[in-house]
């Protein structure tokens, strides 16, 4: 029985090179060998413009970075209201909050 294996392949080739044309070196150059047998799985050209806003690790650094800040101004503006509440004028002083009263 054949043995199954992956392997990635990195080519570097002209911009003037499509995704086809790879396969067909790839298909070309391995059909010479009688002891294995090439199946493309895919092409991924790095000749396409990379945009990152639509990359999906991005996307996901981004949306939990925004929570992390949201929850950090969040936490800080709870503390400074539990520190110069209407109880604790005296140590609003100290972390030089400003109070308003009527």
């Amino acid at each position: 029985s054949m043995e199954t294996k992956k392997i990635q392949l990195g080519l570097c080739l002209p911009s003037s090179c499509e995704d086809e044309d790879v396969e067909r070196i790839v298909e070309q150059t391995s059909s010479k060998s009688r002891n294995i047998e090439v199946e493309i799985l895919a092409v991924k050209s790095k000749h396409e413009q990379f945009d990152i806003l639509k990359d999906n690790t991005f996307q996901i650094l981004g949306l939990v970075t925004a929570v992390v800040v949201i929850l950090l101004i969040a936490g800080t503006s709870y503390d400074f209201y539990l520190t110069c509440g209407k109880d604790n004028r005296n140590m609003c002083s100290s972390v030089k909050c400003t109070t308003y009263t009527n």
